[in-house]
């Protein structure tokens, strides 16, 4: 294992000397319905089988992205699959799930960005390692 996925949340907290904040992440947020066609594909979703990490990206994660994009079209990009190589001797390298880019028209990666990363086989605890590493090597 290497890159980002290769640290633990006490691990990163450790190397780097960091600190964990408790706090509600949007708290002004309003609620907004779904449209009919996300609701739509989620449903039919639920149909394949969700083994892997990669088919809950493909049937549950994108489609939720691509409705974001389509509410917000003059306001950001998704990227998917991207390498965020930002550091190899802090081992702050390696490949993250979605990458938004305040760039509407982006086609490679361009600051400011926002990482999503999965939490791999529904595992979130597990994954705080991966989404420290990569917040860190973006500067959150």
């Amino acid at each position: 294992m290497s890159g980002y996925s290769s640290f633990s949340f006490r691990a990163v907290k450790k190397k780097f000397g960091l600190k964990t904040i408790d706090q509600t992440l949007f708290p002004n947020c309003s609620t907004i319905q779904p449209s009919d066609w996300l609701t739509l594909s989620l449903k039919q979703g639920e149909l394949i089988a969700m083994v892997s990490e990669k088919s809950r990206s493909e049937w549950l994660v994108a489609p939720i992205l691509l409705e974001l994009k389509v509410r917000n079209p003059d306001k950001l990009s998704i990227l998917s699959g991207e390498n965020l190589d930002i550091d190899k001797d802090l081992n702050l390298t390696g490949e993250c799930d979605f990458i938004f880019s305040r760039n509407p028209y982006a086609r490679f990666i361009e600051s400011p960005i926002f990482c999503l990363i999965e939490a791999e086989n529904m595992i979130f605890k597990a994954a705080q390692g991966n989404v420290s590493r990569k917040c860190l090597a973006q500067g959150c």
